[in-house]
């Protein structure tokens, strides 16, 4: 589905990221891994070559700009292209506006929304007119938020605004722009909220899935194949959407 295609997958050292590299690699196409932590994206890279695929790591802050443009570049000189580019760095951070502090405001907007408008402004000029394809990942939590939220929920709220702008921007360009939705998912991030408000990860897990309607939470890999897709020329008429990936969790009124 992905042959000859060459992709950039941030966040690519756990979570949605992981997945969507190893799950791209399956697919034929030749990954670059971008993240900070080089441990776990290294990590990456070995399984994805386990499996048969080709991948390189580059280490950076996806918040700097000079690392993003040298981390795009780099991974376009090695492959000899890009045709795709992955965004799913992200964080959680917990507050009201008034509770949340302005470096924690500032940390949650600088990592999910500037990383990426960054790594999407570095990859522009190397995907015009080659049949490009950008998939951020944003939440449910843009549409239909929860108490304690406002960071995370305004940063999500905005990639799905830059996702409709910069589709509108580059279609002409050859390059489409979507954007997938999950609901609660089964990643390092997710335990880590569930560590912090319940007495058993588990059974946070569990009770978290009992309200989305399909009655579970999602895993990575489920995901990371709607932005496969999304990433393909089986959408190739698909651009500028919005993909809730969520168990059906949006379309549930809160009472029954």
């Amino acid at each position: 589905m992905l042959q000859g295609k060459i992709a950039l997958v941030t966040g690519a050292s756990a979570g949605i990221g992981r997945a969507v590299a190893l799950k791209m690699a399956s697919y034929g196409a030749v990954i670059g891994v971008a993240d900070r932590d080089e441990a776990l994206g290294l990590q990456t890279v070995q399984d994805i070559i386990k499996q048969g695929g080709e991948a390189i790591f580059v280490k950076v802050d996806g918040r700097v700009p000079e690392q993003v443009q040298s981390a795009v570049a780099s991974i376009a000189e090695h492959f000899g292209g890009l045709h795709i580019l992955s965004n799913n760095i992200g964080i959680q951070r917990y507050g009201n506006v008034a509770g949340t502090e302005v470096d924690v405001w500032d940390e949650v907007m600088e990592v999910n929304v500037r990383s990426t408008f960054l790594f999407s402004k570095y990859a522009v000029a190397h995907m015009q007119n080659k049949s490009a394809s950008i998939i951020n990942t944003s939440s449910v939590q843009a549409f239909s938020s929860q108490q304690g939220v406002a960071a995370y929920a305004t940063s999500k709220g905005a990639i799905v605004s830059l996702t409709k702008s910069m589709a509108l921007d580059h279609a002409s360009e050859g390059i489409r722009v979507n954007c997938v939705c999950p609901g609660s998912v089964d990643t390092p991030m997710l335990r880590w909220a569930a560590e912090k408000f319940a007495p058993s990860v588990e059974e946070a897990l569990i009770n978290w899935g009992n309200k989305h309607p399909l009655g579970r939470v999602a895993k990575a890999e489920e995901v990371a194949e709607v932005i496969a897709f999304l990433a393909s020329e089986k959408a190739s008429f698909v651009t500028g959407a919005i993909i809730p990936v969520d168990g059906g969790l949006l379309v549930k009124l809160g009472v029954d």
